[in-house]
C-alpha cells in the first residue's frame, strides 16, 4: 500500500509539473499583443527527439547519459524517465535504481508551440545477481613461484578480492598475475570473492597451490602449465 501510495504520489507531481509547463506556454502566447515577424529558427517546425547512449539496459543501479537531438530551435526541456523521477536538462545523466522496462519521454517547447517524442520500453533495468564464483590456475613453466588467475563467475560484480595465504589483492580485472619469491615455499590456500557494489558478495571455493618446497602429497588440483 505504500509502494503504491509513493507511486501515486510521483505521478501525480510529474503531472503537476507539466501541467505548469504547458500553462506557462499558454500564458506566454496570449500575452502578446503584437506578434513580432518569426526569425528564421522561429519558423523552422519544432519537433522533439532523443536518443540515449548505451548501455541502455542492464542491472541497477544503471546510469544513462540522455541526447536531446530535437529540432526547430526550442529553448525549453522536459524530461520524464518512466520511474517518477523528471528533469529540466537539455541532456540529462540519469540513474535508474528500480527494476523493469521505463518508458522514456522529452517535451520540448519554444515560445507558444511544443512538441512531444515517446518511447516506450526504452530502458530495461534488472536486479542484480551473483550466484557462482570459481576460477582457473597455472604455473608459468619458467618460474614455479609466478603463479596466473583467471575468474570463472555467473552474475555481476564490480570487483574481486583474491586471498593468497596471508596476502589480499583487490581487483576489478577477471585475471590476476602473482609471483609468490623465492623466499615462499610449501603450500598456499587460495580463495576469490565476488562483490556487487558492496550489497552481493559470493566466495569461492579453497584451492592449494603447491610451490617449491611442498609435500609431494600437495594436490594442485587441475593446475596446469602456462602457455
Amino acid at each position: 500500500m505504500q509502494n503504491s501510495w509513493a507511486t501515486d504520489r510521483g505521478n501525480a507531481r510529474r503531472a503537476i509539473r507539466l501541467v505548469a509547463f504547458l500553462v506557462a506556454i499558454a500564458v506566454v502566447g496570449g500575452c502578446s499583443v503584437r506578434d513580432p515577424a518569426p526569425t528564421a529558427s522561429e519558423s523552422e517546425e519544432l519537433v522533439a527527439a532523443f536518443d540515449a547512449t548505451p548501455p541502455l539496459e542492464g542491472p541497477y543501479p544503471l546510469e544513462v547519459q540522455f541526447n536531446d537531438l530535437s529540432s526547430g530551435s526550442p529553448s525549453e526541456w522536459f524530461w520524464t524517465f518512466g520511474d517518477s523521477e523528471d528533469t529540466t536538462a537539455r541532456s540529462p545523466r540519469h540513474v535508474y535504481w528500480t527494476a523493469g522496462e521505463k518508458a522514456v519521454s522529452l517535451t520540448v517547447r519554444r515560445g507558444s508551440s511544443t512538441d512531444t517524442e515517446r518511447k516506450t520500453r526504452f530502458i530495461d533495468v534488472r536486479a542484480p545477481y551473483l550466484d557462482e564464483v570459481s576460477f582457473s590456475a597455472c604455473v608459468d613453466p619458467d618460474d614455479p613461484h609466478r603463479w596466473s588467475f583467471e575468474s570463472s563467475i555467473d552474475g555481476d560484480w564490480t570487483e574481486l578480492e583474491w586471498s593468497l595465504g596471508s596476502q589480499t589483492f583487490v581487483r576489478r580485472s577477471p585475471v590476476l598475475t602473482h609471483n609468490f619469491g623465492v623466499s615462499q615455499s610449501g603450500v598456499v590456500h587460495v580463495t576469490l570473492t565476488a562483490r556487487y557494489l558492496g550489497f552481493l558478495e559470493v566466495e569461492s571455493s579453497v584451492r592449494a597451490i603447491c610451490l617449491p618446497g611442498a609435500p609431494r602429497a600437495c594436490d594442485p588440483g587441475e593446475a596446469n602449465r602456462c602457455e
